[in-house]
């Protein structure tokens, strides 16, 4: 029976039943929250933070702080990131420590039950990078189902969480999304499956979860409903500012129009988006949205007639998978089924105004439907249901070949050679049998 560990997410969640399906023991990496929501799948949890401990903490701590002294490149919102406050370096050494612990925590796992397959969400977090870092170095294969699509580019590039190709392998939730990747894998290395976290979507109802969201958030629906679902200027380079500039310029333009064309506005918000920001522009047009939600992102899409993304996002995608039209601000140019405009104001403003127009929303929900099934192909592979299964298919392939007296073979091999990282990289690309793996995909 193959082990595969996971960190748990929503793409990754979705896979731990078919998972579990195709044979495979399914550990998660989780604390009690994971451990009460995941809890119905039967799966063995690792709890990192029962291995956490001050061993080295101190010096790794220290070495990121002359890292940061000198090193330029670390910039937060154009100026060289500086963590000057208690505070900050207690974040950082938490922070340390978690990745410690993991390492700890997996090392002992590791030698007990031996892992055939390491699953992410993403590849930024300390905790994840440290815990590729043992799978690459212990010769256990990794695979990395994002929760992003891939959608970044140029301006974008160093702000996309998932743009560090640090394990082995890849799904991608359709070839659309190759357009953002800075370091594409080998094709061999690379999966074509949907995301696990859209199958919902494939039985959803628009019109039963419009009516539910209204009730439940309180539109009335007697107006036109326009969603803006904002994007966030987190990332930490040179052109955060610039980024948010856009959602600014981008969220004002809404509000403006909201007034002239009197249409109600709901406000999503990124998790990480600053609320700030959006109270700032409320007070200066001198109108507030009639609902605004952190959290709730199917509801805020469901009770819309207009959906307006900021940015190349997850949310344009999912969109469109519930049925919805939609304008997208700096992104998705020349895609089917949606509506690409400048992040300028008087630009978002027409688009809004020639959209809401007399029975113009209906022939923008006639140019969604005639567009909408290539527009699924190329960002989600099928709108089916079946990805988490597609993906099940691909970790449980990977999983598989690494079983067994090979994967024995291939651990003396590591502890009696003391390989270099780049010999062993090099090894276990080549021993872990590409050509075993050629068309595990939906790749062609």
């Amino acid at each position: 029976m193959p082990h595969v560990l996971i960190t748990p997410d929503y793409p990754t969640n979705a896979v731990i039943g078919p998972l579990q399906d195709h044979g495979c023991r399914v550990i998660v990496v989780g604390n009690a929250r994971d451990l009460a929501y995941l809890k119905p799948f039967g799966c063995a949890f690792l709890e990192p933070d029962s291995f956490i401990g001050p061993e080295g903490v101190g010096a790794a701590v220290a070495q990121v702080r002359v890292q940061l002294e000198q090193d330029q490149r670390f910039q937060w919102q154009g100026r060289p990131l500086r963590l000057g406050g208690p505070e900050d370096w207690r974040v950082l050494e938490s922070t340390v420590n978690r990745a410690f612990g993991l390492t700890r925590a997996v090392r002992e796992l590791h030698a007990r039950d031996p892992l055939d397959l390491v699953v992410v969400h993403e590849e930024i977090s300390a905790e994840n990078c440290a815990l590729l870092t043992f799978a690459r170095r212990h010769g256990v294969p990794s695979l990395h189902i994002p929760h992003g699509a891939w959608l970044y580019r140029g301006l974008h590039d160093r702000a996309n969480p998932h743009a560090l190709p640090l394990a082995d392998y890849q799904t991608l939730a359709g070839e659309g999304c190759l357009f953002g990747l800075p370091c594409p894998p080998a094709r061999d290395l690379l999966a074509i499956t949907g995301n696990p976290e859209f199958d919902r979507y494939s039985t959803f109802d628009l019109r039963w979860e419009r009516a539910l969201a209204r009730r439940r958030m309180g539109v009335s629906g007697v107006r036109p409903v326009v969603s803006f679902l904002s994007s966030a200027a987190w990332c930490g380079h040179v052109e955060a500012r610039q980024i948010e500039e856009a959602i600014e310029r981008s969220y004002r333009a809404v509000l403006r129009a909201s007034r002239a064309l009197g249409f109600d506005v709901v406000c999503k918000l990124h998790p990480a988006s600053d609320d700030a920001l959006h109270d700032r522009v409320e007070n200066e047009v001198g109108t507030a949205p009639v609902a605004r939600s952190r959290t709730d992102f199917q509801a805020c899409v469901a009770v819309a007639d207009l959906v307006v993304v900021h940015g190349p996002s997850n949310g344009v995608i999912e969109a469109v998978l519930m049925g919805q039209p939609t304008i997208v601000i700096d992104g998705f140019e020349g895609a089917p089924a949606v509506w690409s405009v400048r992040s300028d104001s008087a630009a978002i403003e027409a688009a809004l105004a020639e959209a809401l127009a007399g029975d113009s929303l209906g022939k923008f929900r006639a140019r969604l439907a005639e567009g909408r099934d290539e527009f699924i192909r190329r960002y989600n592979v099928a709108n089916d249901g079946a990805a988490a299964e597609r993906v099940a298919d691909v970790a449980s392939r990977v999983a598989g070949a690494t079983a067994g007296a090979w994967r024995v073979r291939w651990t003396r091999a590591v502890r009696l050679h003391r390989p270099s990282a780049t010999w062993l990289r090099v090894r276990t690309l080549a021993a872990r049998g590409r050509d075993r793996l050629r068309g595990f995909g939906s790749w062609q």
